[in-house]
């Protein structure tokens, strides 16, 4: 049984090494932040034998409140924490690159988080990073910068194997490694903000 965030080639060929020894293997990685593990409300994504999973449900029930099966491959639900992650890395940019122009414009952050969360997602997910971007709470970090540029790794190589263009992911990527070389890989992975507000020349601005 794995948990972990890999290279869903990697999970294929560790799928095909435990059948050729006649073993079974899982893949059940999670989404959610510690809080969420404290809460036992993660989210977890399950692929593999559904008679083996079905054993295990008492188990995904005192970790997570959301289960999802995507296959019987385990290198699916491998597929989905990637993409999942590589969508929460493109949130991570957005969110930056507003909240970067809307404070050189004098707009309070934490304002315009709570106006475009209100307005157009109504999500946690959204509310909690937009949050730690307009405060500025990178420490401690609940993911941090260098296991971000790892997952965003992880979806370039596979799409490049499969021949798919992701501008967005290498405009991640680009911003991950310029955050760790300034010293903010320890950081949060919201910490994306503090790159693109540097990179903007950040000023001191009269927000109210």
């Amino acid at each position: 049984m794995s948990f972990s965030t890999l290279s869903p080639t990697f999970v294929e060929e560790m799928t095909q090494e435990h059948e050729r020894r006649g073993q079974i293997l899982i893949s059940c990685p999670v989404f959610g932040r510690p809080d969420r593990a404290d809460a036992a409300t993660l989210t977890i994504v399950t692929a593999g034998d559904r008679e083996v999973l079905a054993l295990m449900e008492d188990l995904f029930q005192a970790l997570g409140s959301d289960l999802f099966h995507v296959g019987d491959r385990p290198s699916k639900a491998n597929w989905v924490k990637i993409l999942g992650n590589f969508t929460l890395g493109g949130l991570l940019e957005t969110l930056s690159e507003s909240l970067s122009l809307g404070e050189r414009a004098g707009i309070n952050p934490e304002t315009l988080v709570e106006i475009l969360d209100t307005a157009l997602y109504h999500s946690p997910v959204f509310r909690g990073y937009g949050n730690l971007m307009a405060t500025e709470k990178w420490d401690p970090a609940g993911f941090r910068m260098k296991l971000g540029l790892k997952d965003i790794r992880l979806v370039l190589k596979e799409s490049d194997a499969l021949e798919v263009s992701l501008p967005l992911a290498d405009l991640i990527h680009s911003g991950f490694i310029s955050g760790i070389h300034r010293g903010y890989g320890e950081l949060d992975w919201s910490a994306l903000k503090k790159v693109r507000a540097d990179d903007s020349g950040r000023e001191e601005n009269s927000i109210s």
